[in-house]
């Protein structure tokens, strides 16, 4: 299992997202669409989160990636120790479900921590107030007169930068939220099934 944000981690997790019936993948376009419009709409009506507003979302966040990182090892490693082995091929089928949920679960996590870590780290980068050394001055100067009429234009992107961050952040924490909600659904589905294959089957004498 992958800790780092690579796109084959956001691939293994999105394809734990599938239809309870069907088994088909889900249609994600339309909630990140959405969760992009929110990142952007917040950027343009928010001049910037205050260093409180931070503080609570990177408590609450690293709370979440505590529970991730505490709960991983139960579910994956206990996944089907203590059941009774199974006898029917029912017996058999659920056996399979619960080890595909614990590799769901798994997947979720790989990708939840490092989405939460990334998250994090673009909102503490909200609350710095960097100054500018002497020699940028200078440099920033040189800049302005090379680019000359076109630095109204390097201006202008430089100016986006802390929005276009602010609405980054924003569709992380939305993505993280999202992320963790299944994550929770593919645990509690694992703990559901074993409890009823438990309740559905008397021990082996």
């Amino acid at each position: 299992m992958s800790v780092r944000l690579t796109w084959q981690t956001v691939l293994e997790n999105y394809e734990t997202y599938r239809d309870e019936q069907t088994k088909e993948p889900e249609n994600h376009t339309y909630r990140l669409v959405g969760q992009v419009s929110i990142g952007l709409s917040v950027a343009v009506f928010v001049n910037s989160l205050t260093d409180d507003n931070i503080s609570v979302l990177v408590t609450a966040l690293s709370i979440l990636i505590g529970f991730a990182f505490a709960a991983m090892f139960p579910i994956a490693l206990e996944s089907v120790s203590g059941l009774p082995r199974p006898q029917f091929s029912e017996d058999k089928d659920d056996i399979r479900v619960i080890r595909q949920l614990a590799v769901y679960f798994r997947y979720n996590v790989a990708y939840f921590i490092p989405l939460a870590l990334l998250c994090v780290a673009t909102l503490l980068l909200q609350m710095l107030e960097p100054e500018i050394p002497s020699f940028l001055i200078q440099l920033k100067n040189c800049i302005k007169n090379a680019l000359s009429g076109q630095w109204n234009n390097f201006k202008i992107a430089i100016n986006i930068i802390p929005s276009a961050l602010l609405a980054f952040s924003i569709f992380l924490i939305q993505e993280c939220c999202y992320t963790f909600y299944r994550m929770c659904f593919n645990a509690l589905a694992l703990l559901r099934i074993k409890e009823e294959y438990v309740a559905n089957r008397p021990d082996e004498p």
